[in-house]
């Protein structure tokens, strides 16, 4: 095995760098292009890349580097159970990011989900159950884990853990405090086996119930009270998490038996404190561009542009404490060169009330009605998505019809050809 700096947290820092900027710039690109489903799959193929390429030209063992023996079946299964209660552990703290971030900035502004093909929306669930649990953990709990052991021991995992939250900024602001608590787990797990399957495993049963449970956070993101309920959950969870952490057995090898440096001086080159921070720091300002953008959104400093295909884009945040007979929550107006046929209407919208007893309507010229939906209820809380067909040009007007008390609606309201 060649000894050189990319087994140190230097080295392992300038390949988060580039990965990183890899992944930021092939999303500029490729998302207008091929759709989220093949950039994330893109996203995935270059954190095996770049694995695949540091083993091949350093000549490193795969299976020790990257931790690949075989851990056994019970542990895999405890792991992927470990997941399903890490994931509900944590859905309190992003319930509370969430909550916190839309009363202080605002809300995120939802542009609806791009139409999304069956080969793009099988590509997205690749990414999620199998290509991100088994990818990105070769990448963060075999290289970057091996890295950072040749410094701190005992406490990579920790290191890790944020390294892999750093990478999930891109992602919300959110995102990042509970995917470094995911980290946490994962890395725990990894060391502790000394093997990769129990963290892939516990990666793709969080995965896994993110896909099933993530209505569940929505609606309590943006209900009216803090949802007490999910946080006894929460801790329920996190209880059983740290239970079934503890029946994992040691299997962590020493450090300097698993990887070798040979004679390289840590001290030196990459690996000075001064580089390790100066290529960290620049890796986190290439992070925050994304993290300015959603809190200038939030805040509205910044606004989203529509595609071209986009006529009518409009957000909207209502808050009252009493509804009479009629809300105005959006205008607009399409004139005959707009209408070249008929127009959709899409509507993302998220609303919380102490009462309500009215109905959703998008009202046009001439009294025409393209959408009409009644909401009733006791401390209601919803959201969603309605779509519905404009046939003729004029003005137009989203309302809510009826009685409310209490009363916060957001939206984004496009039309589009």
């Amino acid at each position: 095995m060649r000894h050189n700096i990319w087994l140190t947290p230097g080295g392992a820092n300038l390949v988060l760098l580039m990965i990183v900027s890899l992944v930021l710039a092939g999303s500029f690109f490729l998302v207008p292009v091929w759709g989220f489903g093949f950039n994330a799959v893109v996203n995935q193929v270059v954190m095996l890349g770049v694995a695949l390429l540091l083993a091949l030209f350093n000549r490193w063992p795969l299976a020790r580097i990257y931790r690949l023996r075989w851990s056994g079946f019970a542990p895999v299964v405890l792991g992927f159970l470990c997941g399903i209660a890490v994931w509900w552990a944590n859905a309190s703290i992003y319930v509370s990011i969430q909550r916190f971030l839309n009363h202080y900035l605002g809300p995120l502004p939802a542009m609806g989900m791009p139409s999304v093909g069956l080969l793009d929306g099988l590509f997205l669930l690749a990414t999620i159950l199998v290509l991100a649990p088994l990818l990105e953990e070769i990448l963060f709990r075999g290289y970057f884990l091996r890295a950072y052991e040749s410094r701190y021991r005992r406490g990579a995992w920790l290191w890790v853990a944020l390294l892999f939250g750093l990478i999930h900024f891109g992602n919300g602001i959110a995102d990042f405090f509970t995917a470094t608590s995911m980290g946490l787990v994962f890395g725990y797990l990894a060391w502790k086996t000394d093997s990769l399957w129990p963290a892939v495993a516990a990666h793709a049963g969080l995965n896994l119930t993110a896909v099933v449970g993530g209505l569940v956070l929505q609606d309590a993101i943006v209900s009216r009270q803090f949802p007490w309920l999910l946080l006894v959950v929460s801790l329920v969870a996190l209880l059983i998490a740290l239970v079934m952490l503890r029946h994992f057995r040691n299997r962590a090898v020493p450090v300097l038996e698993a990887v070798d440096t040979g004679a390289l001086p840590l001290g030196r080159g990459l690996d000075k404190r001064f580089w390790r921070v100066c290529i960290l720091g620049l890796t986190v300002l290439l992070l925050l561009v994304p993290v300015t953008l959603e809190a200038g959104i939030r805040a509205g400093i910044l606004e989203l542009e529509a595609p071209g295909d986009m006529l009518v884009a409009e957000h909207f945040n209502i808050s009252v404490g009493e509804m009479g007979e009629e809300l105005v929550l959006a205008e607009f107006s399409i004139d005959n060169q707009q209408m070249t046929g008929n127009l959709n209407f899409q509507l993302d919208f998220a609303f919380a009330s102490e009462s309500i007893d009215a109905t959703l309507m998008l009202a046009g010229p001439g009294g025409r009605t393209a959408l009409g939906e009644p909401w009733v209820g006791l401390e209601l809380s919803m959201n969603g998505t309605r779509t519905a067909t404009i046939t003729e040009s004029g003005d137009w007007q989203l309302l809510l019809v009826g009685e409310a008390s209490a009363l916060n609606i957001e939206g984004n309201m496009i039309i589009k050809r």
